[in-house]
């Protein structure tokens, strides 16, 4: 009678040099699972925030291209002042004054529409204070940002306008 070999007990790290291979299929054979789908919610959200984040774009885009038609026709961003109640100042000063803002503001409000879209997946699969937490975190990061990102816009706008202001009208 001859005697068994010892079994040599499984192990994460494959089989025991030397001892008996282990005829089971190794994990790194079998397929990963793959991530869970996302909730229909989330999906929905998503499809909401892309055609949100593209509305607000294309009105950025046409403000931007107003202020760009009213600037050639000699209405300059910052010239007429732009107050309503002001007896000198027509409607197109203050339209190319507030699109001169706006633009800009708009913009920044299309990427912020799209980084909430992109985070909307991993939100989804925190737990819920921890989702908390990061929403507040990242909504404050994204606040500081979004006025400095205005800020910027604003300022090469003007920028813009200054360097090409004589050579447009």
């Amino acid at each position: 009678m001859s005697e068994p070999e010892p079994e040599t007990p499984s192990s994460p790290y494959g089989p025991a040099p030397g001892g008996k291979s282990d005829t089971s299929t190794p994990a790194s054979a079998t397929p990963a699972d793959p991530t869970p789908a996302a909730p229909a919610w989330v999906e929905r959200g998503r499809r909401i925030l892309l055609v949100a984040a593209a509305a607000v774009g294309a009105l950025a885009i046409a403000l931007t291209l107003v202020v760009i038609v009213l600037a050639v026709l000699g209405i300059r961003p910052g010239n007429g002042g732009g107050v309503v109640g002001d007896v000198g100042v027509g409607p197109q000063a203050w339209l190319s004054d507030t699109a001169t803002i706006a633009a800009p503001v708009l913009t920044v409000i299309a990427l912020n529409l799209l980084v909430w879209r992109a985070l909307l997946r991993g939100l989804a699969r925190r737990g819920r204070t921890e989702a908390v937490a990061l929403v507040v975190i990242i909504a404050l990061s994204l606040a500081v940002a979004s006025w400095f990102a205005v800020a910027v816009l604003i300022f090469l706008w003007f920028i813009a306008f200054g360097v090409l202001g004589n050579g447009i009208a």
